[in-house]
């Protein structure tokens, strides 16, 4: 008798305690989802964040990158106008020592020739690699 009482006292403390088992794995699975939920979306958060941080700074690189092209833009116009205002200068200079239009105009071709010749032959030096560092500067900044 003492035996079937304390096997069914176990039996009825052992489901008791599986019982509590159980509700405690279920409450710690709905705390995981929830915990899993949260973290999802502050992850989600992040990356949301981090993708228009980066729109931002390629708007700000592009817009800085374009402000330096019209800036070169403008100041080769106001260059060129000046080379020609000196290369008008020079062929009256040069006509009224020669006297000859001819020789004028030959000698500033020559000139001309010189100088593209000096432009494409130092080409990487002074056109390619500074606009190349340049882009490579603002588009690869470190902060």
């Amino acid at each position: 008798m003492f035996k079937c009482f304390f096997t069914s006292t176990r039996m009825v403390l052992s489901f008791v305690r599986k019982r509590k088992l159980i509700k405690k794995i279920i409450e710690m699975n709905k705390n995981l989802i929830t915990d899993l939920g949260e973290n999802y979306h502050y992850v989600q958060t992040i990356v949301k964040n981090k993708l228009e941080l980066k729109k931002i700074e390629l708007a700000e690189t592009s817009a800085d990158i374009l402000g330096k092209t019209i800036l070169i833009l403008v100041l080769g116009s106001i260059s060129l106008f000046a080379l020609i205002t000196l290369i008008i200068i020079a062929g009256v200079l040069i006509y009224s020592w020669t006297g000859s239009i001819i020789m004028t105009l030959g000698i500033l071709f020559l000139l001309a020739m010189l100088i593209i010749l000096i432009i494409f032959l130092s080409r990487r030096s002074i056109i390619y690699k500074p606009i190349t560092n340049m882009i490579y500067s603002k588009l690869l900044k470190t902060k």
